[in-house]
């Protein structure tokens, strides 16, 4: 019985943090709040242990919102549970990605679509991200000329 009872009251003193996002439509709130929309490939990733961090070398090919510049560096945590995305090099992505004390990051509850298709990967969610990604494009394409 003591055993059951330290049991217990380890887990309620316990405290855990995991993401958790709301799931919403994207529309034109998901472009205002987006500080930079870009399409491309991550050419390099990079882990800093010290602030717990992806660090993603991003060549844009394509700009829906704000930068110019060819290759930009975004930051994502390094767990899925604190919100980070599992951006591997080669991977392409279309990213919403949002500003922080003069960083760009990206996270888990972005809009964001990964469109290549990685080894072991189901068919049909591939099909299913490059139905997605089609979809955003097409949307992303009337907002900037509004």
């Amino acid at each position: 019985m003591k055993h059951i009872c330290v049991f217990f009251i380890f887990l309620i003193s316990t405290s855990s943090h995991a993401c958790s996002c709301m799931s919403t439509e994207f529309g034109r709130n998901t472009y205002k709040q987006a500080a930079y929309i870009v399409k491309g490939e991550a050419i390099n990733v990079e882990i800093d242990e010290e602030k717990y961090q992806r660090i993603i070398t991003f060549r844009v090919d394509e700009s829906y919102k704000k930068t110019t510049e060819k290759t930009i560096t975004i930051r994502t945590a390094i767990s899925g549970a604190a919100c980070g995305l599992g951006v591997n090099k080669n991977d392409k992505w279309l990213f919403f990605v949002y500003e922080y004390e003069g960083e760009k990051f990206v996270g888990l509850c972005g809009k964001h679509v990964r469109f290549n298709r990685r080894p072991n990967e189901a068919k049909a969610r591939y099909k299913a991200n490059c139905k997605l990604m089609k979809s955003y494009t097409k949307k992303l394409k009337k907002y900037q000329n509004e």
